[in-house]
């Protein structure tokens, strides 16, 4: 058995137009080795999102995808429909962005857990309610029983994140896709989503590709990590040296825009992330970059390996 779960490579995301096609995400490649926890990081609007919904074929009509997806050895872009939907909520389990859309309003949580455990394990409606109560139980929700009746809006955002987590490994997937999975809540509820992340992947023995456009969650969560830039990966490699010697601008910036100490400025990146029609023709960084020169605007650098297990894409490192 290879121990390479998820293979991605030369990812293409194409937004379909009248006038003219748009890339949104451009030659990605990565591998999640199984009982890895693998970050994609960077801003919002950087593809992030769209990556994870290409690895479930979930892309909108108006997007096409190309390159290799290869999962535990099956290559996803081969498979129907009928074979994709038996792997989603089965063997790839998905946290969504915002637990409040995502949810059905007019189902109990219980019966919306209940449901992936119908459809993908064949259980009874009695023996899946029953179980779903266990799966609350297991992601800390108190008093399950009682909450397996009620509705999202009964909850606090911080449950309604622990049930998404619990519908995500029902099925005991192989691979977990937590996308951004602490936005909108406080700092507290967000540490205590994080640790039950922790104990579930020591738990079940999951994989997981981790999305988050912060830096200081990603150091407490993942082992490797890429940081994306407009449908790019600008620098990939282990999240301890990406924090402690990071070699591209864009992850400097990043770390830069991080509070240390009280009263000391923060450092923002300038500008903003530019969208896919108005980017620069040579790196794609090179507006926004406090290094860049002539040459930058011209070209765009090809992601290299410059230290052992370290790649950037960047002529000035």
């Amino acid at each position: 058995m290879s121990d390479i779960l998820l293979h991605v490579k030369n990812l293409n995301i194409t937004l379909k137009r009248d006038t003219h096609d748009l890339n949104i995400v451009s030659n990605l490649s990565f591998d999640i080795s199984r009982s890895m926890v693998f970050g994609l990081v960077g801003e919002s609007g950087c593809g992030k999102s769209l990556t994870a919904l290409s690895i479930l074929r979930l892309l909108p009509q108006n997007m096409t995808l190309t390159g290799e997806i290869v999962f535990d050895g099956r290559d996803i872009m081969g498979l129907n429909e009928k074979q994709i939907r038996a792997i989603r909520g089965n063997e790839i389990g998905m946290i969504f962005q915002e637990p409040m859309t995502s949810l059905n309003p007019v189902l109990t949580v219980g019966y919306q857990i209940a449901e992936v455990l119908i459809t993908h394990k064949g259980m009874q409606k009695k023996e899946a309610l029953d179980y779903s109560v266990e799966l609350l139980k297991a992601v800390k929700i108190p008093s399950p029983e009682l909450r397996a009746r009620d509705y999202p809006h009964q909850l606090s955002g911080g449950m309604r994140q622990r049930v998404m987590i619990a519908i995500a490994i029902a099925c005991k997937p192989k691979l977990l896709i937590a996308d951004e999975p602490t936005t909108a809540l406080d700092v507290t509820i967000q540490a205590q989503i994080l640790s039950l992340l922790r104990e579930l992947r020591e738990q079940y023995g999951l994989s997981m590709l981790f999305i988050s456009h912060d830096m200081a969650v990603v150091s407490e969560t993942v082992d490797y990590a890429g940081i994306m830039y407009t449908g790019r990966l600008m620098e990939v490699g282990n999240v301890d040296e990406l924090i402690k010697k990071p070699l591209h601008p864009y992850t400097k910036g990043l770390l830069n825009s991080l509070p240390v100490k009280k009263g000391q400025p923060l450092v923002p990146i300038k500008g903003v992330v530019p969208p896919p029609h108005l980017l620069a023709k040579g790196c794609k960084f090179s507006n926004r970059c406090p290094i860049a020169d002539r040459d930058c605007e011209i070209e765009e650098p090809e992601l290299e390996e410059k230290l052992s297990g370290h790649f950037v894409r960047c002529f000035k490192v």
